[in-house]
């Protein structure tokens, strides 16, 4: 083809070297390497595609009115808006700061806002500090208001290998409203002698002392009741050790660390589980059985399924690997049976045992429960401690109790993983831990019925001293309160209307009388236990501040969350911003960026 120059080709194809062929009635022209015949029988027979101008009225290259009229009315508060709403979406949906300078992104700017000048990437970043800065501010000033503050924390590994720890903080509102925020994800440092930052180890006392430099930027000393982490042991109390707050294990991690010691009880189910591995992971490397596995499924009249695999760190990967394992099984025999795709070492190497295939479908109900517990307490939305003890308790008694028709690995697997959660989770003095005590004040679980009459002793007695407290508070204030008024003259407006209501003969209602605390925990225990579907603090909201001692008490802890998971989710966003072509990003901007996203 020649160099189309001329408009004439967009309606003109080439047939050959002799001749071209109108795309708009077919007629065929001689060609001489000239486009003057195309351009007469466009004239004459194609006026409009002679010369497009015409129809429009416009003159090559001259701008529209609207186009004209849109550079005209982008005003400078507009233009603001405009970077604005960019730096909003690159925030909350994890773009690079570098988008602002893809040609591609410019050129849509320019359609859709001529008038628009496309920010540059430094600029960008000042615009997405001043929004984490406006936000942090707003933030601040909400947990400002806040009387208990709970935080979560963990820490992860970027791919330049920068430890980085990560703080977020929950909190129940005067409105019974629960909010959840990230504070802050930082590299993990140390300050030395002369004050200056320096990268350190993830040791407790270097945890512990990161904790509390974030909790204080956040004004957040003194109102917070308790640090939930996971079970590692460098952060092992390191909110005692921090301003002394409440230490709370992560109930999911404790009851994987339960779970795991249950499965490795048991040589069998070792083995079994081995095996399966052994299985799934042939499949997962071989294209051949992948592909031969998707024809016997399709023979066999089967959905199309692939094989799991577990990963070390999640048990319940184990339960999805054997579940569908179990779902496929006869699809996975045949293509093992087949020796044009399974040699027949391989075969003997790979194939699971009868009684293997047995054990699996009998180990299956009983991680079924445990996955559910761990997806309730892991859930994303406001999950208090206050279900824990509630959940173990219901494992132990209707999931993990030994049936006389048990085989002896799940025998093993059940007495083990019982002893764990029992020993996890009632460690000395747990009454009076943050668990427990929500339960006591979550009005679903008040009676405490899932613990002996003992331990429920306890906690109610753990109960009336806090309460007994939080009366002596009021009790103080309002002699406070007294003292002042003795000392200020009456207020005349005021006085003036009890005399005329002394006149009138109406005296004046007497102020009602406040309950004392065992007062409320006594008219709280008296009423009838919630149902289980029922939002704890929507039930408290509706409590009409009858009993505000009490109030107080169940805003502490239904805030305090029953896993660190909200900290662990942050590592999700993370990988999403620190990715191998943004392995460069400084540590300040990870902390925004991730901010951002976060705290929408």
């Amino acid at each position: 083809m020649p160099p189309k120059k001329s408009f004439v080709w967009n309606h003109f194809e080439k047939i050959n070297d002799k001749s071209t062929k109108c795309k708009i009635c077919n007629a065929i022209l001689a060609y001489h390497q000239s486009t003057g015949s195309m351009i007469h029988h466009l004239t004459h027979k194609h006026p409009a595609a002679a010369n497009p101008q015409r129809t429009t009225g416009q003159q090559p290259n001259q701008e529209t009115l609207t186009t004209f009229m849109r550079k005209e009315n982008c005003s400078p508060a507009r233009s603001s808006k405009i970077t604005t709403l960019i730096a909003s979406m690159i925030g909350d949906v994890n773009l690079p700061i570098s988008v602002v300078e893809e040609p591609s992104f410019r050129e849509l700017l320019r359609y859709i806002e001529p008038g628009h000048t496309a920010p540059s990437r430094k600029s960008m970043t000042s615009q997405l500090r001043l929004l984490y800065d406006t936000k942090k501010a707003n933030i601040k000033a909400g947990l400002a208001n806040a009387t208990s503050v709970a935080v979560t924390t963990d820490c992860w590994t970027s791919r330049t290998q920068e430890g980085y720890m990560t703080l977020t903080a929950h909190t129940v509102d005067e409105q019974w409203k629960f909010h959840a925020v990230v504070l802050e994800t930082s590299p993990v440092v140390a300050i030395d002698e002369e004050g200056n930052t320096v990268p350190g180890r993830h040791t407790k006392v270097i945890l512990a002392d990161q904790l509390r430099r974030v909790v204080d930027d956040w004004g957040l000393l003194g109102k917070v009741s308790a640090v939930i982490h996971d079970n590692a042991a460098n952060v092992k109390d390191i909110g005692r050790d921090a301003f002394g707050a409440i230490d709370v294990g992560c109930a999911a991690h404790t009851l994987q660390l339960a779970v795991n010691r249950g499965l490795q009880s048991s040589r069998h189910i070792s083995t079994m589980i081995g095996a399966a591995n052994r299985l799934v992971g042939h499949f997962k490397h071989s294209v051949l059985a992948t592909k031969a596995l998707e024809t016997r499924q399709d023979m066999m009249g089967q959905k199309k399924k692939r094989l799991i695999s577990s990963v070390v760190t999640r048990w319940n990967s184990v339960l999805d690997m054997l579940e569908r394992l179990i779902e496929v099984r006869w699809p996975v025999c045949s293509v093992l049976s087949d020796r044009n795709v399974t040699k027949l070492a391989d075969a003997t190497t790979l194939e699971m045992k009868d009684n293997q295939w047995a054990l699996a479908e009998m180990l299956i109900p009983c991680l079924k429960p445990l996955k559910v517990a761990t997806a309730v307490l892991s859930a994303e939305e406001n999950v208090s401690s206050s279900i824990i003890h509630p959940i173990i308790s219901g494992l132990m008694q209707h999931h993990l109790d030994v049936k006389d028709d048990d085989e002896e690995a799940i025998r093993s697997f059940k007495n083990t993983t019982r002893l764990q959660l029992e020993t996890r989770f009632r460690q000395p003095d747990f009454q009076v831990g943050a668990a427990a005590m929500g339960a006591a004040v979550d009005p679903r679980y008040k009676d405490l019925a899932f613990l002996p009459q003992a331990d429920r002793e306890v906690v109610k007695a753990e109960v009336r001293r806090c309460l007994g407290a939080l009366q002596q508070v009021r009790d103080d204030a309002h002699k406070e309160n007294g003292a002042a008024d003795d000392n200020d003259d009456d207020d005349d407006e005021h006085a003036a209307e009890l005399g005329v209501k002394f006149l009138m003969g109406a005296a004046p209602a007497p102020a009602p009388r406040e309950k004392s605390a065992n007062e409320e925990y006594d008219e709280f225990l008296a009423q009838p236990p919630a149902n289980v579907t029922v939002n704890p603090l929507m039930w408290w909201q509706g409590s009409d501040k009858r009993l505000p001692l009490l109030q107080q008490l169940a805003r502490k802890y239904l805030g305090i969350p029953a896993t660190s998971v909200p900290s662990e989710r942050v590592f999700s966003t993370a990988g999403n911003i620190v990715t191998a072509k943004r392995n460069c990003l400084l540590p300040e901007n990870v902390d925004m960026l991730i901010f951002l996203s976060k705290n929408k």
